[in-house]
């Protein structure tokens, strides 16, 4: 089958708004490249950005961390790297990556404000306030609030951006047999 057939129809099937190019483009991507990454970088573009080496490299860091991560903890992830990104660009590339949706900023205790990537599922958080352990809770946990909060006085509730704050089950059991 002629390539470009292939392309046009893998176009159609995908109903791909970027038409033949990004199936092509994605023929031609290295293995190393998510699935993450991908949409962030047509994210990126629809919105008439670039994504850069240095900006590519933010969102690998990003994708990687099992835990959210803050913006100087990401200067230290990628100091001495290749390329060379410095401080001020990490801070404009979430600043630009939050307002195009690729990126998430919370709240989480009385510490820095983290990052995570908005493809993990949306949820919430809970800290400690003994010894600082963080739980991601479902944002669907809060759905009767937020329709309670909407209806009441027209709130729209966010609860990704802050967290809750309270004991752990650990410090909660601590707690209990100390006053026992």
């Amino acid at each position: 089958m002629h390539v470009a057939y292939q392309l046009l129809r893998l176009s159609r099937d995908k109903l791909d708004p970027w038409g033949p190019y990004t199936a092509c483009m994605e023929r031609l991507r290295p293995v190393g490249f998510s699935p993450a990454i991908i949409r962030a970088e047509q994210r990126i573009r629809e919105s008439g950005g670039r994504l850069t080496a240095s900006r590519r490299r933010i969102l690998e860091i990003l994708e990687q961390q099992r835990e959210h991560v803050t913006a100087e903890g990401l200067v230290q992830l990628l100091q001495g790297g290749t390329p060379s990104i410095h401080r001020s660009t990490i801070y404009r590339a979430l600043e630009e990556f939050e307002r195009y949706g690729i990126v998430v900023h919370t709240h989480v205790g009385h510490g820095a404000v983290e990052y995570h990537l908005g493809t993990e599922p949306g949820h919430a958080h809970a800290v400690c306030e003994r010894c600082g352990t963080v739980l991601d809770l479902d944002e669907a946990k809060f759905e009767d609030l937020g329709a309670e909060l909407l209806s009441s006085c027209g709130f729209q509730l966010h609860p990704g951006h802050v967290a809750l704050v309270g004991l752990c089950a650990a410090c909660a059991e601590d707690n209990a047999s100390r006053t026992e």
